[in-house]
């Protein structure tokens, strides 16, 4: 795919997924020295500003002239989009494995959505909650 422009969806609308799998997109671009990857996210506006060298669409946007299209997601029971059952795999393998690309942890860039630090000590965030039943 090199000197290719290459088209990547994300079909889920979680906010999680698309946390975690965003940074495999810029690797994808690295890796295979694409000209051009554009993504589509349900939250692009989280990563504009952190992966200046992605293009950034609405979901469902029409893109023309391009060498090659992936979707992204956890399929069930589609073994051509998800080669191992995505529920036995850390979310980025998930996508380093549609994409093709080695695995190994990335972390994701963010945009920074308050100037002012809340808290002053290092701490993390946590929900109960989930959008697939199998990740409680």
């Amino acid at each position: 795919m090199k000197n290719k422009r290459v088209y990547i969806a994300f079909e889920s609308r979680s906010i999680g997924d698309t946390i975690v799998w965003i940074p495999y997109v810029s690797e994808f671009k690295t890796y295979f020295e694409c000209e051009e990857v554009i993504v589509s996210t349900f939250h692009n506006w989280f990563f504009e500003s952190e992966y200046k060298d992605l293009v950034f669409v609405e979901p469902g946007a029409i893109i023309k002239d391009i060498y090659a299209e992936y979707k992204i997601g956890c399929f069930d029971e589609n073994r051509n989009l998800n080669k191992v059952d995505w529920r036995t795999r850390p979310l980025q393998q998930v996508v380093a494995d549609i994409l093709g690309i080695p695995f190994k942890e990335i972390k994701t860039r963010i945009k920074n959505f308050s100037s002012e630090r809340q808290i002053n000590k290092k701490y993390i965030c946590m929900s109960e909650h989930s959008t697939a039943g199998c990740k409680y």
